[in-house]
């Protein structure tokens, strides 16, 4: 019958202890019992589901919050992203899915949503830009709180994309709307000090600094709405 790593459960006892007779049922816990097929020699922190930064690194981060307790032998989802590891391989693990997702990675598509959530809003979770609209799903799901299932969503005459792109005066992302990002390079803070808001529209992706990450997703918008 399987019981549950640190549920209590009686056994019998195999060998004389003392004052215990070998016939008495003792009541002990399943963390004191070697699992035949769940080896614990690579648990709590070292168990090979580390963080992968190697390479470029010459070492993997083998500490992480939600580590796994048994160890990926006996780990039904490897990546603790709340999909099981069947449902992941076996096909698309959710109506919103085109193909299955990765058993080793908590965010298939990296758009910064887990592929247990992307079924709950509609998003794909093999694709970091479901409506292709040049703004990653997590992008417009956490920062803008715009839809990322409509290239449009307030349906006017600009996409999602050109929209945040064209930080200027007009209705177009070109030259002037990439020198502006330029020109306000650096960290300025979230949440966003007095005197900085003007800094914060050039950030598109709204993490804090603006880079050449928002350099990069202007240029790809180029042109008129």
């Amino acid at each position: 019958k399987a019981v549950a790593h640190g549920a209590p459960v009686l056994l019998k006892v195999a060998a004389q202890r003392p004052g215990v007779p070998t016939s008495e049922f003792i009541l002990v816990r399943i963390e004191d019992v070697p699992l035949r097929n769940c080896p614990l020699t690579n648990s709590v922190n070292s168990d090979a589901n580390a963080v992968d930064v190697s390479p470029p690194l010459v070492f993997d981060d083998v500490t992480q919050i939600n580590s796994d307790e048994f160890g990926d032998a006996c780990d039904g989802d490897d990546d603790n992203d709340g999909l099981p590891d069947s449902a992941e391989t076996g096909g698309p693990p959710c109506a919103s899915a085109s193909a299955p997702t990765g058993p080793l990675a908590r965010d298939s598509d990296n758009d910064g949503l887990p592929d247990a959530f992307e079924p709950n809003i509609g998003t794909e979770p093999n694709d970091r830009d479901t409506d292709d609209d040049g703004v990653s799903d997590g992008i417009e799901y956490l920062r803008y709180n715009s839809n990322p299932l409509s290239a449009n969503g307030d349906g006017d005459a600009c996409s999602d994309g050109k929209e945040l792109a064209s930080v200027d005066a007009n209705m177009a992302v070109g030259a002037s709307d990439l020198g502006l990002i330029a020109g306000a390079f650096g960290m300025y803070g979230v949440p966003v000090p007095a005197g900085s808001e003007w800094r914060s529209n050039m950030d598109i992706d709204k993490n804090g600094v603006v880079n050449a990450a928002d350099l990069g997703l202007a240029a790809a918008q180029f042109g008129v709405c």
